[in-house]
């Protein structure tokens, strides 16, 4: 009987022996994974101070083109901006304008120099257009042409009329406009599939609207915005769309001569005659 007791407590001490051993195992690997995890949230925090800190720095940022940014005193500036607004076909608008051979087009559509990116200087707006060579070459071919740029942040900017007046005075706008609920319901559903927000009903979402576009401007009014503008601010839905209330304060800055209406409906049922405007 003391053998086979002695047997059964053998098998229970190797039982709990190689249980401790795996459970070893399985504490390493888990610590591994928290540790990697750990590391990771950690370098994204580095980097994203890094790629800061380059942002402040366009001119020693190796991920500029310094031959653009050097040759900025030669490159055009824009003569017809797209300015508003969002979720009103402006996007087509761009692309439907640059496939005509006297349009010229910047490196990448947005800049967004005169909203949120204008304390990156002049210097960094002008490397993404062309030459001045490049005007040389259409006057050669005895073409009009324009240089366009589009900017839907503009529409409701607090800062980008003067800004774009003190700099471009004589530039021709585009304000693209939309019925303002089907403006707004696209705006929502589109920042839906994007997950920059989460699953709400839209009309609960709208109720704090007038609250969140009061946060918006102030974060606008902000001296700088880092590369994550639309984490930080909640675009509101409703107050984008009140379209008189941001088109007064362009008409402070540039004359009614300057400024070119359309809607989405005329894009979509005139498109031709909608781009000989």
């Amino acid at each position: 009987m003391k053998r086979k007791n002695f047997g059964k407590i053998g098998v229970i001490i190797a039982f709990f022996t190689t249980g401790l051993h795996y459970f070893e195992i399985i504490d390493v690997y888990v610590n591994g994974i928290i540790g990697a995890i750990a590391f990771v949230l950690l370098s994204i925090s580095f980097f994203d101070r890094i790629k800061n800190w380059l942002m402040d720095h366009p001119k020693i940022n190796p991920f500029n083109n310094y031959f653009n940014m050097y040759s900025s005193p030669i490159r055009l500036l824009p003569t017809v901006m797209i300015v508003g607004f969002h979720k009103t076909a402006t996007t087509s608008l761009h692309e439907y304008l640059i496939q005509h051979p006297n349009v010229i087009e910047p490196l990448r559509k947005e800049i967004g120099y005169f909203s949120i990116f204008f304390w990156r200087g002049e210097m960094w707006y002008r490397s993404h257009f062309p030459t001045i060579f490049s005007n040389f070459k259409q006057n050669r071919k005895n073409k009009n042409f324009v240089v366009l740029d589009s900017d839907p942040n503009c529409s409701y900017h607090p800062y980008s009329p003067k800004r774009i007046r003190d700099r471009l005075p004589n530039i021709k706008l585009i304000f693209v406009l939309r019925n303002p609920v089907d403006r707004a319901w696209s705006d929502f559903n589109q920042d839906l599939n994007r997950n920059w927000i989460s699953k709400e009903i839209f009309e609960d979402k709208i109720k704090d609207d007038e609250n969140d576009f009061d946060k918006m401007i102030k974060l606008l009014k902000s001296e700088k915005l880092q590369s994550d503008y639309f984490k930080e601010i909640q675009r509101p839905y409703l107050s984008i769309g009140k379209y008189v209330v941001h088109i007064k304060k362009w008409l402070k800055y540039f004359s009614r001569e300057q400024i070119l209406f359309l809607t989405t409906d005329e894009l979509k049922s005139d498109l031709d005659g909608s781009l000989q405007k």
